[in-house]
């Protein structure tokens, strides 16, 4: 009894489920079941192991396979096809079958000869389909379900197949005109022939992104499609483009090339499959993504070979604003006389403060010398504009507590004051005057 399970859809799903897991943690049992089906001759027969009971079946190697890995076999298989072809058509159109007793099985007035051809062709491309969807079907990537699309290619020409054999579109195209009459141009022949259009156009297309990974299969498939295109043009238009004897010969020749070189491209697929990989292409990026990125890399290649002068103008303009600068403070020296000035001070006050913290703890001796001295002197010779000829400076500035402190800010204000006037007095002077 059959029970499914969360997350599987179908068998397929199960299988390929079950196939991901096994690939990624085997197990022992499977060393049983790994056995080869070819041995070596070296190797005896003793080593060979039964498969184990509840397991599933053995997958045949590719070497085992019908279809040749030898793209030169491969070849030989499709230039025979060809040659048959060829010989099918010259045979029936020689005079010597005309009189023979095989002319209603040679002659392409009768078409015993190309029905058969073709219906051993759509048989061929039948079985491959299938055989492709079998391998197609084991893929451990495809959890999207892309193989199931060579269902309908299957199913397509086993039908394609059956028309051919038993002319079953001429009665389906007969029943319908009486069922449903059209008043069109050839109306019989459009009622089998715009369907099998479509559903041929709709299978052309899908398979032909299925085969992307394949490029030898996509380019035989599309040789195919055009082999098609063909046939039908002559069916529907060959009295106008070519001689009234030889549109029958045309037609056979068209049909039954399309028919082969269908086979020939299934065939070269079922190699792909079957000996390289069976895994499903992975999905492309869309038509205008593709165009955008292509405009977008030509833009950007013809934009690296504009020279850069935008670029060089910038380097223009950045450069204008320092020789300003330079220009403004050639003409302008004050300024940077003040700036001097102000630096000048700046340094006489820190010479201060370090020496204030050097003599914060003077000696006894510095002490008892600073007391003897008066006061008011001390004033005065911080008031004076110059050293007093008998008050030392350095004494009066060495005071204990709290007058030391406010004597050490009178002299840097004297310093500076003093330091000031000699720069207005270089400032007067002639010889360093701005104008000249």
């Amino acid at each position: 009894m059959d029970t499914g399970f969360i997350g599987a859809g179908s068998s397929a799903d199960r299988r390929r489920r079950r196939l991901a897991q096994d690939a990624s943690a085997p197990t022992a049992s499977t060393a049983g079941r790994r056995a080869p089906s070819r041995p070596s001759p070296q190797a005896p027969e003793s080593t060979e192991q039964p498969p184990i009971e509840g397991d599933a079946p053995l997958t045949p190697h590719p070497r085992d396979s019908l279809i040749p890995y030898s793209p030169w076999r491969l070849a030989g298989i499709i230039l025979l096809g060809v040659v048959l072809w060829g010989t099918m058509l010259v045979v029936g159109q020689s005079t010597a079958i005309r009189d023979s007793a095989f002319r209603e099985i040679l002659s392409l007035e009768n078409r015993r000869l190309p029905r058969f051809f073709s219906t051993v062709c759509l048989l061929a491309t039948t079985q491959l389909t299938f055989l492709i969807l079998w391998y197609r079907i084991r893929s451990r990537k495809d959890f999207g379900g892309r193989y199931r699309v060579w269902w309908l290619a299957g199913a397509f020409w086993a039908i394609a197949c059956c028309c051919v054999t038993t002319d079953l579109h001429h009665a389906f195209a007969r029943w319908g005109l009486r069922q449903y009459p059209m008043e069109a141009w050839r109306a019989e022949t459009l009622y089998w022939l715009v369907p099998a259009s479509i559903a041929f156009l709709a299978m052309h297309r899908v398979l032909q992104v299925d085969m992307r990974h394949a490029r030898v299969s996509r380019i035989a498939w599309d040789i195919s499609w055009w082999c098609a295109v063909a046939a039908t043009l002559v069916l529907l238009l060959g009295n106008q483009l070519v001689a009234t004897d030889h549109v029958l010969p045309l037609q056979v020749a068209t049909a039954t090339l399309w028919h082969l070189s269908a086979a020939s491209a299934f065939l070269i697929h079922a190699r792909f499959v079957v000996h390289v990989t069976n895994e499903a292409a992975p999905k492309k990026p869309s038509r205008m993504v593709r165009l955008w990125r292509k405009t977008r890399a030509a833009a950007e290649r013809v934009a690296e070979r504009i020279p850069p002068i935008r670029l060089q103008r910038k380097h223009g303009d950045a450069a204008e604003p320092v020789s300003r600068r330079q220009r403004k403070s050639a003409r302008t020296p004050v300024a940077t006389a003040t700036n001097q000035t102000k630096d000048a001070d700046s340094a006489q006050r820190d010479n201060l403060v370090d020496t204030r913290q050097a003599n914060d703890r003077p000696t006894s001796l510095q002490q008892r010398n600073t007391a003897q001295e008066p006061a008011p002197e001390t004033r005065a010779t911080t008031r004076h504009d110059g050293p007093h000829p008998t008050a030392a400076p350095q004494k009066s500035v060495r005071t204990p507590g709290g007058a030391g402190e406010e004597s050490l800010v009178e002299a840097a204000a004297t310093l500076t004051r003093q330091e000031r006037r000699r720069q207005k007095k270089k400032k007067k002077r002639p010889g360093n005057s701005v104008g000249e």
